[in-house]
């Protein structure tokens, strides 16, 4: 029982270093710059404020780029796409103004204030790891930034999208990409296993440490004590 609670912590430890790989392998040889145009999901207006919600799909990556502004004067945009509210992962609070852009907003109401957001999700056959970047853009004042992640690489100024090796897990992904990678390789393993056992059988040896047994008539392996395979076939 303890061999197999043991085997089953292994396979699934395995699982969950070979998600992360998987993931971080998706953060470095996906590009979100290269996808142009971004199909723009929804675009929201309350007065002084506005909501701008673009997604971004690729295999193992989804990209969340969330704009949100604050104007003196009340921004003459009509309301279009989907409600953004609706489309952000329930997981993340992008639904939610930043502290720091509601105190850049009450500092100067008078400003345009921009303040844009991006989540950053890695991950296959389902997302599992995420990170975000944000950066508040108030004119003639000090700019904000704040992330979280390994930041490795700045998309030029023209295309600003900044590269991320996510951090914090997804918790129905990370499980579910372990699982899945972990059957995997038990599957792999045991094949393996498998096709070891039939090939020293075929060849006269013992199946578990691979002594000859073709000039031995004994029920039980020499070298090792395993059943040979003469009494198997009793």
């Amino acid at each position: 029982m303890k061999r197999r609670l043991f085997k089953l912590v292994l396979f699934l430890f395995l699982g969950a270093i070979v998600n992360i790989a998987i993931a971080w392998a998706c953060a470095v040889w996906i590009n979100p710059a290269k996808f142009d145009p971004w199909p723009e999901i929804g675009f929201r207006s309350s007065g002084q404020y506005t909501w701008k919600l673009i997604q971004t799909n690729a295999p193992g990556m989804t990209l969340y780029s969330s704009t949100r502004s604050w104007s003196k004067e009340p921004f003459d945009i009509r309301d279009h796409g989907a409600a953004p509210e609706e489309m952000i992962p329930s997981w993340s609070d992008l639904g939610e103004l930043s502290e720091d852009f509601k105190k850049k907003v009450a500092r100067k109401p008078d400003y345009i204030i921009l303040e844009k957001r991006w989540i950053y999700c890695y991950g296959w056959p389902a997302r599992s790891l995420w990170s975000y970047w944000y950066n508040i853009d108030p004119t003639d004042l000090p700019h904000t930034y704040g992330s979280e992640g390994y930041i490795y690489q700045f998309g030029s100024w023209d295309n600003f999208v900044p590269r991320i090796l996510a951090t914090r897990p997804i918790w129905l992904g990370f499980i579910l990409n372990t699982i899945f990678y972990a059957a995997i390789l038990c599957l792999i393993i045991l094949g393996l296993f498998k096709l070891r056992c039939t090939i020293r059988r075929k060849h006269g040896h013992c199946i578990k440490c691979g002594y000859d047994l073709r000039n031995v008539e004994h029920e039980k392996c020499p070298e090792c004590g395993a059943r040979t395979w003469r009494e198997s076939r009793v």
